[in-house]
């Protein structure tokens, strides 16, 4: 017979009181730790909305332009205050040079002054500046950039760098204005013969404001505050033919008189004098020439010539009314009284050196006084009868004679006059 073993169900412990406790505390915290959250997320949600509501078409907290605070200002209320703040707006003059010229001008004078709309604007941006897209996560997204940035700007402030409104066609009428006073065209140097008188006018530079780079370099400084002063830019424009004095010198000169020649030294055998000749200044003009000669600094030198050359047909008839063949004396000797008596009178021979006379011309007329001696060279006779003692003649040596007869007429003419 099998024995049976009788099983024993187990028994249950009952859990202590105290763990019953733990459990509804723990429930009890969790929710009200719920409620907190939930009161934060309300009072964060409803402070959020409170503070938009309250800067609805306002600028947020703690935003400021160049150190005016713009908080809780309209549009309208940030601009007028900006306009009140920086009006006149203050950025140092700029000091305006050119030679011993200056000029103040100031930020009105410039067309300068503070843009406060835009400024006013830009304050009111700041938390706003993120689109809020469609879709939902853009949405998000640019709540919780606008929120940092407000939130950011309530802590710490934020600053506007604003730009200043800028007419700069102010300063191109006052750079146009200086440009008339400035500006002037290069002028040549120039030399003319009017008549008899030299006329001569002076060279100019050229002076030409940049109205661009001077306009560029005044708003730098006054936008820098700079307070500098700025030189206007100014191009010069050198002329090539500056200077004619020497031109000018060397024409006065040529037309200071006419030119004069006379005989060098008397002639003995001359019944009258040799005559003087004029050259007249309406000659000597037209012997000049003037040539534009450059120069190796790329300038250019007006140059006065004198050339005589046309006057040698002129010098060559005075030439030829000046000539004379010398001519020996015929003389008769008195063996009886040893005296020596002319029969035929001697006559020196003359004649004028042209290229000699053309030189003179050119050398008188460059002179101060315009007189110039006649280069005339004598030629004296073999026989001169001013010269009879020198000859030594003290006796009659020989005597001879001839006959004509069957002589040509010519011949005979010859010998008669001879």
């Amino acid at each position: 017979m099998a024995n049976v073993r009788a099983t024993t169900p187990p028994t249950v412990q009952p859990q202590p009181a105290k763990s019953s406790w733990f459990g509804t505390l723990v429930r009890v915290l969790l929710m009200l730790l719920t409620v907190v959250i939930w009161m934060a997320a309300v009072f964060a949600v409803g402070s959020i909305y409170y503070y938009q509501r309250q800067h609805v078409n306002r600028i947020y907290d703690g935003v400021s332009v160049r150190g005016i605070n713009m908080s809780g200002l309209t549009l309208a209320e940030a601009e007028e205050r900006l306009s009140v703040a920086f009006d006149p707006y203050p950025l140092a003059p700029v000091t305006v040079r050119y030679g011993d010229q200056s000029w103040t001008l100031t930020a009105a004078d410039l067309g300068v002054d503070f843009d406060a709309g835009s400024a006013a604007e830009a304050a009111y941006e700041i938390g706003r500046r993120a689109a809020l897209g469609v879709d939902a996560a853009d949405r998000v997204a640019a709540l919780q950039a606008n929120l940092q940035e407000q939130l950011s700007a309530y802590r710490f402030g934020r600053e506007v760098l604003a730009d200043e409104a800028v007419d700069r066609s102010a300063g191109l009428v006052w750079l146009e204005a200086r440009a008339r006073e400035i500006n002037r065209p290069v002028a040549e140097a120039t030399l003319r013969v009017d008549g008899l008188d030299v006329v001569t006018t002076p060279s100019q530079t050229g002076y030409a404001l940049d109205v661009s780079a001077s306009h560029a370099a005044i708003y730098q400084a006054l936008l820098n505050n700079s307070g500098a002063t700025v030189e206007l830019a100014v191009n010069e424009e050198t002329p090539l033919l500056a200077d004619v004095s020497q031109a000018d010198v060397f024409m006065r000169q040529v037309l200071s008189g006419p030119v004069v020649l006379t005989a060098s030294e008397p002639d003995l055998d001359a019944q009258a004098p040799p005559p003087n000749y004029t050259i007249p200044q309406e000659t000597l003009v037209n012997l000049t020439s003037l040539e534009m000669t450059p120069q190796l600094d790329g300038s250019m030198q007006l140059l006065a010539s004198l050339d005589v050359e046309p006057l040698r047909p002129q010098v060559q008839e005075w030439a030829a009314e000046l000539a004379r063949e010398p001519r020996d004396a015929r003389l008769d000797y008195d063996p009886e009284t040893g005296e020596i008596s002319v029969v035929t009178p001697s006559q020196t021979g003359r004649v004028l050196d042209v290229d000699a006379t053309l030189q003179a011309i050119h050398q008188a007329t460059l002179s101060d006084e315009h007189n110039a001696t006649l280069p005339l060279a004598l030629v004296e006779p073999a026989v001169n009868m001013h010269k009879i003692d020198e000859m030594g003649i003290v006796e009659l040596v020989a005597t001879g004679t001839t006959s004509f007869r069957g002589s040509s007429a010519d011949r005979v003419h010859n010998i008669a006059t001879a």
